[in-house]
């Protein structure tokens, strides 16, 4: 009963981990790149092209909440009060790894904590000056390093693999988002022609998936197969697909290691969820599927979120339960 219990915290907190870790990469490469395809557009197109970042990373603002191009992106850089800024989530990895201190490397916590003293201090109102793009770079590059050493030298044990898991589940939901957001145009696209070459590009740059895109592709992107290679490319590591696969393998980890029995659920679900992108014959797909795909996806990913909460984090112990009950 005492490893039961004692997982229950700990996964809490490497699961969080992973996930805040790799939402304040994703978060600070949108920002990147949409801080640059604005630099020649009207404040009107500028405005609209930040609600949808918004919308891709599912934020909701309050009615009445300013919507200036710079102050969303200024809000989604360095508020530490708002859940969904950078500053937030790395301040949350940061505070989650210290309560599971025992479980990480002092490598680990060497690297991570220099990511939050960096923007802890870019966060100082005279620091909010600095030009943007060396903030938003150093974020995403501190963040990778931070994996890097993880994946380097942490023993691949049940708390390698909740942290994995974490980062599989929030990657995998990022990415289709940002897919569904941008669908309706995708589908118009592919079916009555015209190009958006900038558009397409900047959704692979936000994934970092340019270059390997254009490596198995060619370098003009036609939007289907942009799709396609963010979808169901399985060994691009940042595809939906690659997600659910790398998910699948860290729950049936953790599944085969804690030996409980509600842990198949969520170990069934992503590997149902795997197997259904992995099958799928994209070229078959019509483009008039694409939205119902996607959202359906999302939908799978939100509902893994909940069963693992459900499975190892907020599970009961009936045995002691009853026991409870019987001493009274």
């Amino acid at each position: 009963m005492g490893t039961v219990l004692m997982l229950s915290r700990v996964a809490d907190s490497l699961y969080w981990m992973g996930r805040y870790l790799e939402r304040a990469e994703h978060t600070a490469r949108l920002i990147e790149v949409n801080l640059k395809q604005m630099l020649d557009e009207t404040p009107e197109v500028a405005e609209k092209r930040w609600d949808r970042v918004l919308s891709c990373l599912r934020v909701d603002v309050e009615p009445g909440h300013d919507r200036e191009a710079w102050a969303v992106a200024a809000t989604l850089m360095f508020n530490r009060e708002h859940m969904d800024s950078i500053a937030f989530c790395v301040s949350a990895a940061r505070e989650n790894a210290r309560q599971v201190r025992e479980q990480l490397t002092s490598e680990i916590w060497e690297q991570l904590n220099s990511l939050y003293l960096y923007v802890r201090e870019a966060c100082s109102e005279p620091a909010r000056k600095r030009e943007p793009h060396q903030y938003l770079r150093k974020v995403m590059l501190g963040c990778q390093q931070v994996h890097g050493v993880i994946e380097g030298i942490l023993y691949r044990g049940e708390g390698w693999r909740f942290i994995q898991a974490g980062r599989a589940l929030e990657r995998g939901c990022a990415v289709t988002a940002l897919l569904s957001e941008h669908s309706v145009e995708i589908v118009k696209a592919v079916t009555e022609g015209g190009g958006q070459f900038l558009s397409w590009a900047g959704i692979l740059r936000s994934c970092t998936a340019f270059e390997a895109y254009s490596k198995t592709n060619t370098a003009d992107i036609r939007p289907d197969r942009m799709m396609a290679f963010l979808l169901v490319a399985e060994h691009f590591p940042r595809s939906v697909l690659a997600s659910a696969n790398l998910l699948h393998e860290s729950l049936v980890g953790i599944g085969g290691d804690t030996n409980r029995p509600d842990s198949f659920r969520p170990e069934r679900l992503a590997g149902k969820l795997a197997a259904h992108l992995g099958y799928i014959a994209f070229e078959e797909v019509k483009p008039q599927d694409y939205v119902n795909l996607l959202k359906e996806t999302e939908k799978s990913f939100l509902d893994l979120s909940k069963e693992i909460q459900l499975a190892w984090i907020e599970y009961s112990t009936p045995a002691f339960a009853d026991n409870v009950l019987v001493a009274q």
